[in-house]
């Protein structure tokens, strides 16, 4: 049998497997315990060293080196149980587990030799009952482990390579290495170019143990046999090194043998005890000891020196699109909460009151030891659906005893989405965990769903449980608060990545309805953002600003979006979004460039998001190697890929096997980088794999990371970017990855499949087209679909113009004069052409001040002419309605979508929203198509804004923004009064600084707070530059009306 947990799952099962082991197993079965290390903490709190729980439980240890020796290991591992009759523990590094291969299978009747040198006791080794606890800990010791000791001799598992294997008076170094870190040590090896043939003449020979503990000693002590050094490469702690030196003092004291490792001979530290053995650090030792040429090690040396980069942008795993924890880990303003283990830890790095977190099982339990000494009342505590049906319900019974005030937040995500999303265990139900809770003590439980319909009244739940949706959580929250002992919220909503898989296989329902943004109505504001914390509303550049827009493609139909204080948000009720039917062709294709020799080894690296085909591109490169006769390792490092973040793809190629060390590029190694993501692809683990004879084809097409859902600056600056590859690798090409994917054949996530053919064609991979056209048939997955993008990939590296072809145009360039022109016209549509006339004045006079004072600078007048049309086009309920009734729009949305749909808008209009109870803004109504009418009509009565029979121009809002119009022409007007050399850039600054007043109501009241901070800044710093005599007039700080109309201005409806 075989148990499998990762390190963690070793520590919670210890006593088990203990209590297992030291009872034994049977003759015809064998017990393998493999523990999976996650060694640099990609998925865990803390790095793993799983070994030393074994030997805690007197288990023998093995350490596979690769894909083959997991095979190999485990069938000996087996075979060893059942003649020790010990459970067998296995170290699997993570790096080694995400790796694939292509291997030769073991023999299937392969058998291992019976020891010659050791005999069972007449008892025999294995499981009887009952037997006395301490006889079976003294049988562990001296029987089963000496067992295994004459197991491993016996059938020789461990090795040396040396030429000798008896030991050469020669011998200069010996080097001692196993598990992963003997993988390293043989490309570092590689990297010195030294073979196996070489080690006679340097006097070097390896040793690899694969039982690494107990250490088998005669094999091991013949190894050492006239070794002055002896070298130990592991990972982490010293497990092998300990024993090693505890051999050689016990059996060869007056050897003289120097045994470094994690010290070198003077004690000084060598090779880390922590993270992960580098194989390129091991070469460097390697060189210091050998007579190798100084070039070697210098080169080695300056690649080591070269690979720490500060990261310019970091891409961190974030919630999915429409995840419930996007709404389900917020908490009331100055309230704390405590994270656990689940998706929702991600909160710990968004601004979510978190105070600290909990190990699994454990959520709860910390705030009894922390309440008497925090100064806070009361704390929310997160705990997964997962969790709480394998040990969080405990804490709950703990703190229920300890009587804190502690409100748990059971979030039912009806799957385990960081493994998997397989159900929790047991299938818990929402109403039976209430009565679970309330059976536990707990004061009062409430449920909050997105669907509170689906609980009709008198279902199951526990008495006085009250369903909520999932709106009033911030209010229960509040009151909850002020409960006194344990309460608890069973936040129901189905995990996002779980509900879009079942969608696509038919199991889950998919709503016909969209949301989509019309981008003139929006302001850019980013509140639709801090509303739904969702990724699928991405920025969109355009003529009038930064815009917002849905990525229809990600979007999981959450609705929080529409949250958003905005009337921009319309939903398309019923039809679907267009596909495209045909794939498009990409025409007669010309040969691929002479395809790249392999020499020793050929290394890829992909660099790109979780979710988006990176691990897929990289099984495919490797079923196409073998399909050319090629050997081939792929490497996919993933972390917490599944929720956004990075994903690193090492592909390794070569002609045959011995070539290929190491699961990993090495650093400064990578030979192509194929930049699918230019984040992840510029961040410190990929960078420190470029080289100056790297190769970079980089995706242009931004995705935003996780900060731009509260930053609404937070953007990916590509170009930066690109230039940082450019400093790091010999050559980039670059290509609008995404938007050619989705031109292509409909869908962004072939960009990766789209860029191996752009490398293809370019001779950058060396596979022919067709091996990797034959092996995306043997894949099966959207064959036509992935075949269409490789060879538009292909098509776009032959022909750059191609992408003419697929309706990617570059965007339209204006000169200063023509954006000034346009947007006069659009001011003439906004109102009338006396509204043009007076922004075209402003801008003159601006032009004429500048020219005089800076003739070769038209900064100030660019500001001025951005800042003032945004001021001018305040977006009031004739400009909405107007923007909505355009064709321009209902064109767009046709474009996009068909079938039978039809329109509704969310407003908020003036007498009609009452104020919400939760939030405590203004209500949106959803209004159907027949309003577009009335919207044609409105706009239609937009000469009387600003009159006195404008019945919105006297509410607090639209007083403030007519105000601000005048407020800039007159700070416009003293700017150019007093503009000098040396106030010029001040000038600009201040200029600029009112485009930053966004948003609608409440949104852009706050947005006011903000520019009168910034603006009174500018102007102190504007005093102190202007000429000894002050300014000849007073500029504005903020005018009378203003300032009345901040004060006293109650949120208005949009």
């Amino acid at each position: 049998s075989l148990w499998y947990g990762k390190n963690p799952g070793l520590d919670r099962s210890m006593d088990a497997i203990k209590h297992g082991s030291h009872a034994g197993t049977s003759p015809l079965g064998g017990v393998l315990a493999v523990a999976g290390d996650d060694h640099l903490a990609k998925s865990s709190a803390f790095g793993h060293q799983s070994e030393y729980g074994f030997v805690d439980c007197l288990m023998p240890v093995l350490a596979p080196s690769d894909v083959a020796d997991i095979l190999s290991l485990g069938l000996f591992g087996w075979a060893l149980s059942r003649y020790c009759g010990s459970w067998v523990g296995v170290k699997l590094a993570g790096s080694i587990c995400e790796s694939s291969a292509l291997i030769t299978l073991p023999d299937e009747n392969l058998s291992f030799p019976t020891p010659w040198d050791f005999s069972l006791p007449a008892d025999g080794v294995h499981l009887r009952w009952p037997e006395a606890f301490d006889a079976m800990e003294a049988r562990a010791k001296s029987v089963k482990l000496p067992a295994a000791l004459a197991f491993a001799r016996a059938a020789g598992i461990d090795r040396t390579l040396s030429g000798d294997a008896r030991g050469d008076s020669r011998g200069k170094l010996g080097i001692i290495s196993s598990g992963r870190a003997f993988a390293q040590l043989r490309l570092a090896l590689q990297e010195l170019g030294v073979s196996e043939r070489d080690f006679p003449s340097l006097g070097l020979r390896l040793y690899k143990p694969a039982m690494v503990w107990p250490l088998e000693p005669e094999a091991l002590l013949e190894f050492l046999r006239d070794l002055p050094t002896v070298l130990v490469v592991e990972d982490k702690r010293p497990l092998v090194e300990d024993q090693v030196k505890v051999l050689l003092h016990d059996r060869r004291p007056g050897a003289g043998t120097r045994v470094i490792g994690k010290h070198d001979e003077r004690g000084h530290p060598l090779l880390p005890d922590s993270g992960e053995v580098d194989a390129l650090k091991v070469a460097l030792i390697i060189a210091q000891r050998l007579d190798l040429p100084a070039a070697r090690g210098a080169e080695i040396a300056a690649r080591v020196a070269q690979h720490s980069v500060a990261p310019a942008q970091i891409r961190l795993p974030f919630f999915c699109s429409g995840c419930p924890h996007n709404t389900s880990t917020r908490v009331p303003e100055g309230a704390i909460a405590v994270g656990g283990i689940g998706c929702h830890t991600l909160a710990m790095g968004m601004d979510r009151g978190m105070l600290t977190f909990s190990h699994m099982g454990g959520e709860g339990a910390t705030w009894i030891g922390i309440a008497p000494f925090s100064g806070h009342e009361h704390v929310f505590q997160n705990l997964g659906d997962g969790t709480y049906q394998h040990s969080g319900y405990l804490g709950i019974r703990a703190a229920v005893i300890a009587g804190v005030n502690i409100t748990f937040k059971i979030l039912y995500n009806d799957a385990v989405a960081m493994t998997g999303g397989q159900p929790v265990e047991g299938l818990p139900t929402v109403p039976r965990m209430t009565r679970q809770l309330a059976a536990e003590g707990v004061a009062q439980v409430v449920v909050v769903t997105d669907e509170p319909h689906k609980y009709p009244t008198g279902d199951a739940f526990a008495r006085g449980v009250t369903v909520h949706h999932r709106d009033a959580l911030d209010r229960l929250q509040r009151e909850l608060q002020n409960v006194p002992g344990v309460t608890a919220i069973v936040y129901d909503q189905t995990c996002a990545a779980e509900k879009r898989r079942r969608r696509k296989a038919g199991a889950f329902p998919d709503p016909a309805r969209r949301v989509v943004i019309n981008e003139l109505v929006c302001e850019g504001c980013g509140d639709c953002g801090v509303q739904s914390n969702c990724l699928s509303i991405v920025p969109i550049e355009t003529e009038f600003g930064r815009k917002r827009q849905i990525d229809q493609q990600s979007c999981n139909k959450d609705f929080s979006c529409l949250k958003g204080f905005c009337p921009s948000f319309v939903t398309i009720e019923g039809g679907r979004l267009k596909t495209k039917q045909t794939l498009a062709g990409c025409g007669m294709l010309p040969p691929a460039e002479q395809t790249t020799p392999v020499g020793a080894v050929s290394r890829i690296l992909l660099a790109g998001i979780g979710g988006t085909g990176v691990v897929t591109v990289g099984a495919l490169l490797g079923m196409a190697a073998r399909i050319e006769g090629l050997v081939a390792s792929v490497n996919d490092v993933t972390g917490m890929a599944q929720k956004g973040g990075p994903v690193l793809g090492h592909v390794q190629i070569a002609r045959d096997a011995s070539s290929l060390a190491g699961e990993r590029i090495p650093l400064g190694g990578a030979d192509l980088l194929l930049a699918i993501d230019l984040v992840v692809a510029t961040m410190p683990d990929a960078m420190s794999r470029l080289g100056p004879h790297t190769h970079a084809i980089a995706n242009l097409d931004a995705t935003q990371t996780g900060a731009f859902t509260r930053n609404i600056d937070a953007l990916v600056d590509s170009d930066a970017l690109i230039e940082r590859l450019r400093d790091r690798v010999e050559t980039v090409e670059s290509l609008l990855a995404l938007q050619a994917a989705r031109a292509a054949v409909g869908d962004p996530i072939a960009a990766g499949l789209l860029m191996t053919g752009y490398a293809i064609q370019g001779g950058r991979i060396p596979i022919g087209p067709e091996s990797m056209e034959e092996a995306i048939r043997m894949n099966g997955v959207a064959v036509d679909r992935n075949i269409a993008a490789l060879r538009w990939g292909r098509r776009l590296a032959a022909d750059p113009a191609a992408q003419q072809e697929l309706g990617m145009t570059a965007p339209t360039q204006f000169t200063m004069v023509q954006q000034i022109e346009r947007r006069a016209a659009f001011l003439r549509d906004y109102q009338d052409d006396r509204y043009a006339a007076r922004y075209r004045s402003l801008i003159d006079n601006v032009r004429a001040a500048e020219s005089k004072i800076m003739p070769d600078s038209d900064a100030l007048t660019s500001a001025v002419a951005w800042t003032a049309f945004r001021l001018m086009t305040y977006k009031d309920e004739y400009e909405v309605a107007r923007l909505h009734s355009q064709p321009m729009f209902r064109t767009g949305i046709a474009a996009q979508f068909e079938g039978d749909y039809q329109l509704r808008f969310h407003f908020s209009p003036p007498l009609l929203a009452r104020r919400d109870r939760n939030t405590g803004r203004p209500r949106k109504i959803a209004f159907g198509q027949w309003v577009l009418p009335v919207l044609r009509t409105l706009a239609s009565l937009r000469f009387l804004r600003g009159t006195h029979f404008d019945p919105f121009g006297w509410t607090a809002e639209r007083k403030l923004e007519r105000q601000l119009i005048v407020d800039y022409e007159v700070l416009v007007s003293q700017l150019c009064a007093d503009l000098s050399d040396t106030t010029h850039a001040l000038a600009v600054r201040l200029a600029e600084l009112p485009a930053e007043i966004r948003g609608y109501g409440p949104v852009k009241q706050a947005s006011l707070k903000q520019f009168h901070t910034a603006r009174g800044q500018l102007l102190a710093e504007l005093d102190r530059h202007s000429a000894p005599n002050g300014p000849t007039a007073p500029i504005p700080s903020e005018s009378s009306q203003t300032a009345e109309s901040t004060k006293t201005a109650r949120t208005t409806r949009q």
